[in-house]
C-alpha cells in the first residue's frame, strides 16, 4: 500500500497533469465563447446539455482526447525502466507491489484528467444554460434508450453525471493503453502515438459500432443499449490492459 500511495502521490506531482486539465477545459470552453458571460444561452432558450453537446460536437476535442489521457503519466514505467529508478523501486518492495503501483497511478492519471475537466465545463454549461422547463434539449437525451429513462424525466444533472462517469473510465481505459505500449516496446514516443493510432483506427472501424471509442466517451449514439453498457465495456477494458499491463512490467522487471 505504501507503493501505491508513494506512486499517486509522484503523480499528482506531474505538472503535466494540471496543464492537460487546463488544456482540456480550456479547448471545451472555447467552443461555447459565444455563450459565457453573455447570458445568450438563456436568450436562444439553450439547455446546459445543449451547451454540452456543442462542446464535444465542434471544439475538436474528441479527436484528440486520448493524448490528454496519455501525457501525463502513462510512460512512467518506460521512464523508471531507462533510469534505473524502477531497480532501486524494486529494491524497497517487490516486482508484483511495483507493477500495481505504476498501473493504478497510471489508471488513475486518466480518470483525474477527465473527471476533473468535464467536472468543470459542465458546471459552467449548468451555470449558463437555461434553466427553462421548455429549453432546447438534443434529441437523443429523449429517445435514446441509454438516456430516455432520465430525459423523458428531465433529470439532467443525472445525464451529466453518468457522462463524467463515461469520460473517466476512457480516461483509464487509454493512459493504461499507454502503460502497456510503452512497456511492451520500452519506447516513450511508441506508448504515445501507437495508442492514438489504435484510437483513431477505432473510431473509423467501428463508425456504426456502439464499441466505437468515441461513442463510449460521449455515450449519446442511439446503438448504445444502456448507460450500464458503457461503463461495463470501458471497466473490462481496464482490468484487461491492467492484467496485461501487469505480466509485462512484471517480466520486465525481472532483469533490472
Amino acid at each position: 500500500m505504501k507503493n501505491i500511495s508513494t506512486d499517486i502521490r509522484d503523480m499528482f506531482r506531474s505538472p503535466a497533469l494540471y496543464v492537460c486539465i487546463a488544456v482540456t477545459v480550456y479547448v471545451l470552453l472555447l467552443s461555447i465563447k459565444e455563450y459565457l458571460f453573455t447570458g445568450l444561452a438563456t436568450e436562444v432558450n439553450f439547455s446546459a446539455l445543449e451547451l454540452i453537446t456543442d462542446m464535444f460536437a465542434s471544439s475538436g476535442f474528441t479527436p484528440f482526447a486520448v493524448v490528454i489521457c496519455l501525457l501525463p503519466y502513462s510512460t512512467i514505467f518506460c521512464d523508471e525502466y531507462k533510469s534505473s529508478a524502477a531497480r532501486y523501486a524494486i529494491m524497497r518492495t517487490s516486482r508484483c507491489a511495483y507493477a500495481v503501483g505504476k498501473i493504478v497511478s497510471v489508471c488513475l492519471s486518466g480518470v483525474v484528467v477527465m473527471t476533473v475537466a468535464t467536472s468543470v465545463v459542465f458546471a459552467v454549461a449548468f451555470a449558463i444554460g437555461s434553466r427553462s422547463p421548455d429549453a432546447s434539449v438534443p434529441d437523443w437525451f429523449i429517445n435514446a434508450p441509454q438516456w430516455a429513462r432520465y430525459g423523458q424525466n428531465r433529470q439532467w444533472g443525472a445525464i451529466a453525471g453518468y457522462k463524467i462517469v463515461f469520460a473517466a473510465l476512457f480516461g483509464g481505459v487509454w493512459a493504461l493503453a499507454g502503460l502497456l505500449c510503452s512497456a511492451v516496446f520500452l519506447d516513450r514516443f511508441v506508448g504515445l502515438v501507437v495508442p492514438f493510432a489504435i484510437y483513431q483506427g477505432l473510431w473509423g472501424l467501428l463508425n456504426k459500432s456502439p464499441f466505437n471509442p468515441v461513442r463510449l466517451l460521449r455515450g449519446d449514439a442511439t446503438q448504445i443499449p444502456s448507460v450500464g453498457f458503457v461503463t461495463g465495456v470501458q471497466s473490462c477494458a481496464i482490468l484487461l490492459l491492467g492484467i496485461a499491463s501487469f505480466l509485462v512490467i512484471n517480466r520486465r522487471c525481472r532483469y533490472v
